[in-house]
């Protein structure tokens, strides 16, 4: 006759109470429930999620870099915050008690960081919520799945189904023009967390070394360079324009207008700059083209 299999007992210390993930949920919900406050009287306006961490890009890119991290706290609508705050005690609970609160602290900053600044770059918009950690989060928990007992817990198959069904379906409503989702902070922060664990077990540790110091570095690039974003270039053109680098300016403004031929904000600042350096024909030709795109009728 067989016996009972024997109950398995979580490796995870019992002690590590996850008081740093309870006070993010508690933090978002409370940054919710202000920022809905609001709404109801003013409307749901940038002006009202600033206050409470968000920034616009080029607020960003104008040396507001605390918003990269603060952005991860703010949700607008209760769905967001629901879905954010419910994966954020499933897989912040685990790790905060198998990492430590130290460890824990760096990684989630870290990945809030880093998948924040590839949403700014590779999109020009600051992120919002906490999407991008959580998909850290998760890419760090995949790997570890055959060497943490209490992962496979956690984490057991229909999960990991439902989180890339989740990953690509965002990408689907995006391309549909359904709705504006964070894919480059989703898949950002997937990447960062599946190279982690080489610094947790040694596990193939040069090639964690170069994917997390590979997204690191392009992560600060975004902050200061990012030549294939038209927000990123509406905001360097108008800098160098303030600074009188006239003939600057106008190469700036000619790289928006090839990115987008209808920009009529492109033109018009295109057309003072040559002003200024005494093309008046150029000046003539950009203004002629900024009203004719200002007058069209809306599609």
């Amino acid at each position: 006759m067989d016996h009972p299999a024997e109950p398995v007992e979580s490796d995870v210390p019992p002690n590590r109470f996850p008081w740093l993930t309870i006070s993010a949920v508690v933090w978002c919900i409370l940054v919710w429930a202000a920022i809905a406050a609001e709404s109801e009287k003013n409307g749901l306006t940038p002006e009202a999620i600033a206050k409470w961490g968000w920034l616009p890009a080029l607020d960003v890119w104008n040396g507001a870099y605390w918003s990269l991290l603060t952005s991860v706290f703010v949700h607008t609508q209760l769905w967001h915050l629901a879905g954010n705050c419910f994966w954020l005690m499933w897989f912040g609970t685990l790790l905060e008690r198998r990492l430590g609160k130290l460890r824990y602290s760096l990684f989630f900053f870290s990945s809030a960081i880093v998948s924040s600044s590839f949403e700014l770059g590779l999109d020009g918009e600051t992120n919002i919520g906490a999407s991008g950690a959580l998909y850290a989060m998760f890419g760090l928990l995949l790997p570890l799945r055959s060497r943490w007992r209490e992962v496979r817990e956690f984490m057991p198959g229909y999960v990991i189904v439902l989180i890339f069904a989740w990953l690509f379906g965002c990408v689907i409503v995006t391309r549909l023009n359904l709705m504006p989702i964070g894919n480059s902070a989703h898949f950002a922060g997937l990447t960062f967390g599946f190279a982690v664990p080489g610094f947790i077990r040694s596990w193939r540790t040069r090639l964690s070394m170069t994917m997390i110091a590979g997204q690191v570095a392009l992560a600060f690039l975004f902050l200061v360079w990012c030549p294939w974003s038209v927000a990123w270039l509406t905001h360097h053109a108008y800098k160098l324009h303030a600074d009188k680098r006239y003939h600057d300016a106008i190469q700036a403004y000619s790289k928006i207008i090839k990115l987008e031929p209808e920009n009529s904000w492109a033109y018009r600042n295109r057309a003072s700059a040559n002003q200024s350096l005494g093309r008046h024909r150029e000046a003539e030709l950009d203004l002629e083209t900024a009203t004719k795109l200002d007058v069209r009728p809306a599609k």
